[in-house]
């Protein structure tokens, strides 16, 4: 079973995820990529690491904190703070995007809903269990030199 307290430095670098994960939201998706050393990824990549009790815990942390902090933290900056805990410990977590149409929407473009969520080898650890209501858009992945620096 995985360890269930709460770590104050796994807290802490959870709590500056979050904050760089949301200050990256304020820009364009195409630059948040290339600051957040993203690149598209095939859905199908493999994750070369088995899950450790470590996973479960930053999950924990994240989710945690991001409904404790006054500024907006929902999937998408959720999403960016967990890939960079989990490629800094080595883990290569697939992040997703989605989308779904909303059932009472009229018109083609509007009523669209987004989501964000990441997949870290058969586990979802961001955005489950929402991210069965949408279609996967966009896969992203960390690229090797940033994920091994």
């Amino acid at each position: 079973m995985a360890d269930s307290r709460i770590s104050p430095r796994l807290l802490a670098e959870a709590l500056l995820a979050l904050l760089w994960a949301r200050l990256l939201c304020l820009l364009p998706m195409r630059w948040w990529m290339r600051l957040a050393g993203l690149k598209r990824a095939q859905a199908l990549q493999a994750e070369d690491l088995e899950e450790g009790p470590e996973v479960a815990r930053i999950q924990r942390h994240i989710a945690g904190l991001a409904r404790r902090v006054f500024w907006r933290a929902d999937c998408l900056p959720q999403a960016l703070a967990t890939m960079a805990m989990l490629s800094r410990r080595g883990y290569r977590p697939l992040l997703h995007l989605g989308a779904r149409r909303l059932a009472n929407a009229a018109a083609p473009t509007s009523g669209m809903r987004a989501h964000a969520w990441v997949v870290c080898g058969q586990r979802v650890v961001s955005g489950a269990p929402m991210h069965r209501e949408y279609l996967s858009v966009a896969c992203l992945s960390r690229q090797r030199s940033e994920a091994t620096a």
